[in-house]
């Protein structure tokens, strides 16, 4: 609840989309979890872009793209933002891994599901593997959003 009150205040879409995988995972019928799995990276993307934009971030001394991309990735905007606050390299190694972990496990899904012309067991997004990664989703969110308890 605490999510969904702070991304209505400066981004009420991914409010929305964060609502919207909420009744996806609860709902007992569904049994696909494909766009569930999108969205749910697309509100944490959302939320990075707007803390912390590509031009800033690459602006910053020593900053060098990660192979095969175009702009930053999830990984350094949340390192970007937990050192435009001052923290200490201890304090935002926890993000940095989730934010690397979702990063990684959504991406190779959906390029996964991009890459391959049919539904199969393979690209499969089950509702478990969609209720860790969003395990790991909620907390970069409440860090990276401020929610403390």
């Amino acid at each position: 609840a605490k999510i969904i009150e702070t991304l209505n205040k400066f981004l009420p879409k991914s409010a929305i989309s964060y609502g919207q995988i909420i009744k996806d995972l609860e709902d007992t019928n569904r049994v696909s979890f494909r766009g569930t799995m999108a969205e749910l990276r697309e509100v944490l993307r959302e939320v990075l872009d707007y803390l912390a934009d590509n031009k800033s971030i690459m602006e910053t001394s020593g900053f060098q793209l990660e192979e095969g991309l175009k702009g930053p990735s999830m990984k350094q905007k949340t390192i970007f933002i937990m050192k435009s606050r001052g923290y200490s390299k201890d304090k935002f190694k926890v993000p940095e891994k989730a934010a690397t972990l979702v990063e990684e496990i959504t991406g190779s899904f959906l390029r996964a599901t991009y890459s391959r012309s049919s539904a199969d067991a393979h690209t499969e997004a089950k509702r478990p593997n969609v209720q860790q990664i969003k395990m790991y989703v909620d907390g970069l969110l409440c860090e990276l959003l401020e929610i403390h308890k």
